[in-house]
């Protein structure tokens, strides 16, 4: 058997397949990596919005001791003040918008329970990144009892 060594080195055919294949490879990777870019930037957002929904829910209830139930609604627009909420719109008073454009609608609903009287929920919706995603939070205020309705 007779060996040959060839000191030619790859020819411009080889170089440029092997090229084309490496670049079909990067761009499924590029794709990959813009996706996952996207999520984590998505997700940050998500963070960002449900901690900002739960600040303002905390604040209505570490307060909710000290307030009266007639007063919960003027407590919630003092607590949307102070996270920089405003009016948005004089028709839907639940409505306000801060400066980075996230929008919140608040809502309290009286619920029964079973044999502990009724209670007052606030529930939160705050809706961010251009309208397009929305977050929903709610907590009770037991200490806001309501007396039972005969």
């Amino acid at each position: 058997m007779i060996i040959r060594k060839n000191n030619k080195g790859m020819t411009l055919v080889e170089i440029i397949i092997a090229l084309a294949i490496l670049g079909i490879i990067a761009v499924s990777f590029l794709g990959m990596f813009t996706s996952a870019i996207y999520t984590v930037f998505a997700m940050g957002n998500h963070s960002r919005a449900i901690a900002e929904a739960q600040m303002v829910l905390d604040r209505i209830y570490e307060d909710a001791d000290i307030i009266q139930r007639n007063d919960l609604e003027a407590h919630i627009l003092s607590i949307l003040d102070d996270f920089n909420y405003s009016e948005n719109d004089p028709d839907d008073p639940e409505f306000y918008i801060n400066s980075q454009g996230n929008e919140l609608r608040y809502e309290i609903v009286n619920d029964s329970l079973l044999e502990q009287g009724t209670i007052q929920i606030v529930k939160l919706t705050l809706t961010y990144q251009n309208n397009e995603r929305t977050v929903r939070l709610s907590t009770p205020l037991p200490k806001l009892q309501l007396p039972d309705e005969d």
